[in-house]
């Protein structure tokens, strides 16, 4: 594990297990490198949209995993409110579906590869799906406790 110290406070963890899901990803999909590349862009662009959240919220983030099962972003210890949470939650598919926008009027008008766009739509649907330890999950969580209860 490589771990870097950003801030006293935000640790970023990088695991081999990740580089070894993607290549073992590229290679079992029979795609290509530039599907292991649009795939890697559409997860950094999804965490980016979590980030984003987190920073507009005010909501600090202390740790950052990169391991075999993905990203993970892990905001510091603390009681914040349940809408603040569930903004941050659903960014991450917000900034996908932009993503996803944006790559498909990209391949209509300028011609650029269609698993650009198809990738950023595999993220935001993903996200979505309500198991446990995907976002839709926390979503559907976060909803019932700040709007139902």
């Amino acid at each position: 594990m490589i771990r870097l110290h950003f801030r006293k406070d935000l640790l970023l963890d990088v695991w081999p297990g990740f580089f070894g899901v993607l290549a073992l990803w590229w290679e079992l999909s029979g795609a290509g490198e530039v599907a292991a590349l649009a795939m890697l862009g559409a997860v950094l662009l999804h965490e980016c949209g979590h980030l984003f959240c987190y920073w507009r919220t005010g909501i600090p983030v202390n740790r950052i995993t990169f391991d075999f099962r993905g990203i993970t972003i892990r905001p510091a210890q603390g009681i914040y409110p349940h809408k603040k949470q569930l903004a941050t939650i659903s960014g991450g598919c917000l900034f996908s579906i932009a993503g996803a926008l944006a790559g498909w009027a990209a391949s209509v008008w300028f011609g650029v590869p269609d698993i650009w766009w198809q990738a950023s739509t595999a993220a935001a649907v993903y996200s979505l799906i309500p198991l446990p330890g995907t976002d839709g999950w926390e979503m559907i969580h976060l909803i019932r406790i700040a709007f139902l209860e």
